[in-house]
């Protein structure tokens, strides 16, 4: 059986870049690719020796659970539900740890898009969404510097990133064929961010 559609969590792409003799972090991996996938990339071919120089090997042997896992980040960004997510460390992990990964996520996603992305981004909200994937990046991780509310803002830090990434897929991914355009139009980017205006980093 095929797991291209199976859900790829945390642990399993860490056990996949252990395989592939990776140190990288699944969570910026899980961010390369969904950065590429919402900045129109459609296949890992065209960017496939960009893909071993990130995960740090010298060739890809497993290529088609690279593929397996790419496929499946691209069915959570079209899937009806809104199914798609950051793949990030589990609550029972601490919150320093939580946020390194938060922000090797928006590092990836922000190399991913730049590999997929052919011209300057003019649209606003992706260009706003993207600093403030940026500035998340930067994220001072001391557990020390973390206030009483740290879960509460740490939850509207993975919501913000959950529905900026799906803003900028549907702004710069390429358009669905006409039998989707109905789809197409209720998740229509702005009006998806505009209900998250609370979520706006300043």
């Amino acid at each position: 059986m095929s797991d291209t559609n199976d859900q790829w969590d945390f642990d399993r792409i860490a056990d996949f870049l252990v395989r592939e003799g990776s140190h990288q972090s699944p969570s910026e991996c899980h961010g390369l690719l969904s950065g590429f996938i919402a900045a129109g990339g459609q296949s890992l071919e065209v960017i496939n020796k960009d893909l071993a120089l990130f995960l740090e090997v010298d060739q890809l042997s497993q290529f088609d659970q690279l593929t397996a896992l790419f496929q499946s980040v691209m069915a959570s960004f079209v899937a009806k539900d809104f199914e798609f997510t950051p793949v990030l460390l589990d609550e029972n992990t601490p919150m320093g740890a939580r946020l390194e990964a938060m922000a090797l996520w928006c590092q990836g996603f922000l190399s991913g898009f730049a590999f997929a992305a052919k011209e300057g981004v003019k649209d606003r909200v992706v260009n706003e969404t993207l600093n403030d994937m940026a500035a998340i990046a930067q994220v001072d991780t001391a557990d020390d510097e973390l206030g009483d509310d740290s879960e509460f803002d740490y939850a509207n830090l993975v919501e913000f990133l959950r529905m900026g990434a799906m803003t900028i897929f549907y702004e710069c991914a390429p358009k669905p064929k006409a039998k989707d355009a109905k789809t197409a139009d209720t998740l229509e980017a702005k009006s998806l961010f505009a209900s998250k205006g609370s979520d706006k980093l300043h």
